[in-house]
């Protein structure tokens, strides 16, 4: 994985100035904004002091013409920033799904998905809201400040110097501020993370809840995080109002303060009435942008964690861990002396696994729960990077090839299958080009053929979220169809028919021993007449590989799989 463009750290404000076209269309509208909206103030001075009729009517039409240009470029100011904006948050969300897609399974596993939905969702939302918008406010109102005080300086220095030092007193207020503001915005920030992360779990753990009859568990344990984000949400709130009230009352002082000085200039006869209108307008024009300059510096400070937090999710390492070479076939896996220590275990899963698989076979794990099965299955789908040993593919390390060309070829079939909200089409084909005869052919083999025959929409079929309109055998043939079409050369099956019953399972299982990939099926159903037409069977107990042969073999074997199947066997009488 390559740092971003350039070899430049990519942050949130370089990626909102990323488009140059966008941003002199806004650097120049906001100049001319900052220049015409303050001189509006002269308008009324013109008219005051005008001559004649004429001279007002031209100081008018004027006035009529800066007004239009103010407006004019206050909307071209504010559509550019948002563009910019908006594609900034594009940006920022394609980089962050990137990343995800970059990941190694070890690496998400470990990982939060509460957390990377709240930075898509509630962060983005408060990126945008706090710290963009308030980007755009310093530099709009700024703007405005610099020009309006060079205008006061040109009719009153007095009034000039007297409304910048009191303009200290609302800038002043909200910084004092800022710092308890940030710590008060992250931990709002933490704290809707995990509100996230456990709705997600709950709403994920429903029909479990269900069946269990503990819906009281699914409310009591949705509203202590509820009341958590409340209470977070709250405290922010509070700060954030109190800086807003304090600011304001600040104020009145400088108000007050400069009107007052403006009128002993014109007693004194050093300024017109109509320029103390205008100095008293420009007034506003420093001060009002001062307060607000101040309260978007304080979102700016207070949304810092959050930025932070992005930019993270954001950063790309400069060590590509999933390997350079491109996996085109797969002939041979090798496991050698295979140790694995699942991360914060403290005893070994496997210890010292030894297994082979040539193109075209078909492999059957078998043993009790908790013998290392899924483990064998999870190292060889590059789950987990460390362990003692070798896991080969074509004679060298799994790793050792790109993630995208290894898992174009070696495929997973698991317990349950993810089905998507989307077709029967994308959910097999996961939006990749495939031409309809490759198509056709995994739809065949997967069995699948007679269910899409019979939907009114066919393969434009949409399916529920997580395969709720589906049968469990009709989820498992989309997840086959799924790993065939893309030509898979290995397909590992863990359990994937344990939920199902007798004819289904033995259906499925008769599909992918027929397949002409290699296929390794972790299951627990030895009776079945299908594991006849297995290559060979490997039986785990305790981590490591007890007896291996064909079915027959095994059972001639008399040793640990005989039992096995004696025991199971019984068990399944009795059960009758």
């Amino acid at each position: 994985m390559k740092s971003t463009e350039g070899g430049k750290k990519q942050t949130v404000l370089s990626i909102l100035f990323q488009n140059k076209r966008m941003n002199v269309v806004f650097v120049l509208s906001t100049i001319i904004v900052a220049i015409a909206a303050p001189f509006k103030s002269y308008i009324t001075q013109w008219l005051i002091d005008a001559g004649s009729i004429q001279a007002a009517m031209r100081s008018l039409a004027l006035g009529i013409v800066i007004i239009l240009i103010s407006h004019i470029t206050e909307y071209i100011s504010r559509q550019s920033f948002a563009r910019m904006s908006t594609d900034g948050v594009e940006a920022i969300r394609s980089r962050i799904m990137e990343k995800q897609s970059r990941l190694s399974m070890e690496e998400y596993l470990s990982g939060s998905t509460g957390s990377v939905l709240s930075g898509l969702t509630n962060d983005m939302r408060a990126l945008f809201d706090e710290y963009y918008m308030s980007i755009f406010d310093i530099l709009f109102w700024g703007g405005m400040l610099i020009v309006a005080t060079i205008m006061l300086v040109s009719i009153a220095p007095v009034i000039a110097v007297i409304t910048l030092a009191f303009s200290v007193i609302p800038v002043a207020v909200p910084r004092l501020m800022a710092k308890g503001m940030a710590q008060v915005r992250k931990e709002y920030s933490q704290d809707i993370s995990a509100y996230t992360s456990r709705t997600s779990d709950l709403l994920k753990g429903f029909e479990a809840l269900t069946a269990a009859g503990s819906m009281d568990y699914f409310r009591k344990a949705h509203a202590q995080a509820a009341d958590s984000n409340r209470q977070k949400e709250h405290a922010l709130r509070h700060r954030m109002n109190t800086a807003s009230v304090l600011t304001s009352l600040a104020a009145w002082i400088p108000n007050m303060s400069i009107l007052l000085v403006a009128v002993i200039l014109v007693f004194n006869g050093r300024i017109t009435i109509g320029y103390l209108v205008t100095a008293n307008s420009l007034a506003t024009f420093v001060l009002s942008p001062c307060r607000m300059v101040a309260d978007r510096y304080v979102k700016l400070k207070s949304s810092q964690p959050i930025k932070n937090k992005l930019e993270e999710m954001m950063r790309e390492e400069d060590v590509d861990k999933s390997g350079t070479e491109e996996l085109r076939e797969v002939i041979s896996v090798r496991f050698e002396n295979v140790r694995f220590t699942y991360p914060g275990a403290k005893s070994e899963t496997l210890h010292g696994v030894d297994l082979a698989l040539k193109k075209g076979e078909k492999l059957a794990l078998v043993g009790v729960s908790g013998s290392g099965k899924s483990t064998i299955v999870k190292l060889l789908y590059r789950y987990y990077q460390e362990y003692q040993g070798s896991v080969q593919v074509n004679g060298k390390e799994a790793g050792a090839y790109t993630k995208d060309s290894y898992y174009q070829r070696v495929a997973m079939l698991p317990q349950t299958p993810f089905i998507f909200n989307d077709t029967i089409f994308n959910n097999i084909c996961l939006y990749r080009q495939y031409s309809e005869e490759e198509v056709q052919r995994a739809i065949r083999l997967s069995g699948l053929e007679e269910y899409v025959r019979e939907q009114p929409d066919g393969l434009n079929t949409v399916l529920t979220e997580n395969g709720g309109n589906l049968s469990g055998g009709q989820a498992q043939r989309m997840a086959i169809a799924r790993a065939l079409v893309r030509g898979c050369d290995v397909l590992l099956v863990d359990e994937a028919t344990s939920s199902l019953d007798v004819v289904t399972t033995e259906q499925i299982m008769r599909n992918l021993l027929q397949l002409d990939c290699s296929v390794i099926v972790i299951t627990h159903d030895i009776f079945g007449d299908y594991m006849k037409d297995f290559d060979y069977i490997a039986y785990l107990e305790e981590g490591t590989i007890r007896e291996e042969g064909s079915f027959e073999e095994m059972l001639k074997r008399d040793g640990s799989f005989t039992q096995l199947y004696h025991l199971m066997a019984s068990q399944e009488k009795a059960a009758d």
